[in-house]
Parts: structure tokens; sequence; C-alpha cells
């Protein structure tokens, strides 16, 4: 996953990041286009939307047909209801009415959600689907999902709590229900499959349900730190796919070794070493019918600290060598020895190609 959002990566970047990652069997390439830092795709029926660094609708087809000849899927993802500063930045009235006098800044404000019962929101949102979904091939469409910060908005907004009342409901994160109702039949009527962020009851451990429930047309992508057991187990008891990017292993924007970059943009984040990211067991250990809805696993690279795409592949590789394996190779015939000689020819081959990598001086002490 590469996040232009975040830090815009021109055309020729993107493409560039596609040709190392065939390298290594990656065939799905998502791409993190809104966030609170930027709206980086041209939607015609909404024009205000896009911020100064964006993809125009040829630039997108341009990066398509890119990946489609090196047989990679492109996944576009638009992050809702949270992450929706850039949204509210152009269109202000869907806030929550209680933060209507409250200004936003892009990649600066944070914590703000579009408003769940502002009938407008949803006007915007079946323009931006349908249009997203008229431009890409790929079967899926990422709608985000996570870290909303429904506390400081649905509720404490006057809409929304007549709107809880009118549908019985006890708790704001319930209105997730109506919201997701609405925009994933949107996604749908667009011939998509929807994917979603796993959000459970809990942030962390100990965690018992989803968030809320589900659809089980939705694939979900497991990801917050020690939760992935129980998003494993719900998912397979509801009848949800799911995708693996448990964060101790496959978050590329993570430290790789103990004061090593990032150097800015960095909130304390935890280190996932190149050893740790090749311990991932996609299945958990779980028994094989118990991982028969996991479709794969995916490595996120968010892009708060990756200013270029040479920062974009140093924070990749190695670490993408050792997922890939992880990804491809049963446990039983993967070796940490053998994987360590491994990679030093790819390391090798990558720099000769001008790819910026991070050399692994660990493993070889």
């Amino acid at each position: 996953m590469l996040d232009p959002a975040r830090n815009f990566h021109p055309v020729a970047d993107v493409k560039f990041y596609i040709d190392q990652m065939v390298r290594y069997k990656y065939n799905v390439l998502q791409i993190h286009l809104t966030d609170d830092q930027g709206w980086r795709m041209e939607i015609k029926s909404q024009p205000k939307l896009a911020s100064k660094q964006h993809y125009t609708q040829d630039d997108i087809r341009d990066i398509i047909a890119y990946a489609e000849e090196r047989h990679v899927d492109v996944v576009p993802e638009v992050d809702v209801p949270g992450h929706t500063v850039a949204i509210l930045a152009a269109y202000p009235e869907l806030a929550c009415k209680h933060l209507h006098d409250s200004p936003v800044k892009v990649d600066e404000t944070t914590n703000r959600m579009v408003c769940a019962a502002n009938e407008k929101t949803y006007t915007i949102l079946k323009d931006v689907v349908r249009e997203v979904c008229a431009l890409f091939k790929s079967p899926y469409f990422h709608l985000g999902g996570d870290e909303a910060a429904v506390p400081a908005n649905w509720a404490k907004c006057p809409d929304c709590n007549e709107m809880m009342k009118q549908k019985g409901y006890t708790k704001a994160t319930q209105l997730m229900i109506p919201f997701f109702n609405n925009v994933l039949s949107f996604v749908r009527e667009g011939g998509k499959k929807p994917i979603l962020w796993c959000e459970l009851d809990n942030v962390y451990p100990p965690a018992n349900d989803y968030l809320f429930p589900y659809p089980k047309d939705v694939t979900l992508v497991t990801w917050r730190n020690g939760l992935t057991p129980t998003c494993q187990k719900l998912t397979q008891q509801n009848g949800n796919p799911l995708i693996m990017a448990p964060g101790e292993y496959a978050y590329f924007d993570y430290l790789q070794w103990k004061g090593d970059f990032p150097e800015f943009g960095n909130w304390g984040m935890p280190t996932t070493s190149l050893q740790k990211t090749y311990e991932l067991d996609p299945g958990y250990g779980r028994p094989a019918a118990e991982q028969a809805h996991i479709l794969g696993v995916m490595g996120t690279l968010w892009g708060e600290a990756i200013r270029d795409i040479n920062r974009a592949t140093y924070m990749t590789y190695p670490r993408a060598f050792a997922l890939a394996e992880a990804a491809w190779t049963q446990m039983e015939h993967r070796s940490w020895e053998s994987f360590k000689e491994r990679i030093y020819p790819n390391i090798t081959l990558l720099m000769k190609s001008g790819v910026s990598v991070r050399v692994p001086f660990e493993i070889a002490r």
C-alpha cells in the first residue's frame, strides 16, 4: 500500500514503485488517495475536492494501464467517515453541527468526521464512488472505516443524536451501520467489492467483537497491533474474507531498527525489524479450515514520514523481501538463515537499479 494522500508521489514515482514490487511477486497495489492531509484524485462532478497536488483521471488511467501490463491490480482507497479533513475543507457544511464554527485546515486539523446525519454527505460520496468505480478496473474498492473519532464528532452532534434516537441506538458507534449501509450500496451499484479496515470494540487487547456488524460481502483488513488473532476468529465466524496486515509485522512505515528513520513525523512508532517481518505466519498457526477465508497479506506504508519515493523504497526494502516470502512460502519451508543469505544479491540488484534500500547491517553480526 502506497500513501500519496499524506505526501504526494508523482505518476513516475508510482510507476517506479510498481517496477520494484513486481520483482518479488506483489500483485496488488492499494493507493490511499484521501486523508486529512490531502485529496489526491480528480472528481469531475465535485471539483472542489482535489488538493493542489493530485492525480487527474488521465493520470489514474496511466497508472492503471502501467500496472496492468505488469499484472498488478490497483485498488483505490477513499477513507471515510474519519480521516476526512480534506473533504471538510472543501465542504465545511458536512461537519457535525456542533463543529460548524470550528475551522478545519488540511494537514493540520485531525479527528474530524463527516456527519452521519447530513444527507449532503451521501450525495457527495455517491458522486465520488460512482466516478472511482468507473475509473478503476480492480474488482475491489477500499473505503477505510478506521480510526473514526466518534466521541468528538457523532456523539456530540445534535443531528446525529436525533438519528440515534430515531433508530433506537444506544451508542454513537452504531451510526456506522446506516452510514456504511449507504456508502456500501454505492460501491455495490458500481460493481465493486468493498474492503474496510477491521475495527473492533476495543483498540487494544482484549477485544471481543466488531465495532459494528460488518456485512458478509465486506473484506476486512486486520492491522491493529495485537488484535489480529481476534480479527481472524471473528472474520472466520462471520464469513468475512480477510487480508492480513498486522502492524507488528507488516507496517513498513515503522522503524526498521532502533534509531533508524523516520527522523520526523515519528509519533513514537514501534520497531518492526527485518527478522520480525520474516516471522509472520499469515495463518497465525490456526488449522487450515480457520485460514481458508484469508485472501493474502499486505505491507502498508503510511505516508506521514514518506516525503519522496526514495524514502518509500528505503522503508519498504528489504522488509518486502521477508513479507513476500511469508506470503508465498509455507512455514515448514522457510528458514531465516537461508533467507539472510539470499537477500544480499537482491539488495545489490536494487541498488544497481538506483533503488534506495536499507542495508540490514544487523543480520551480518
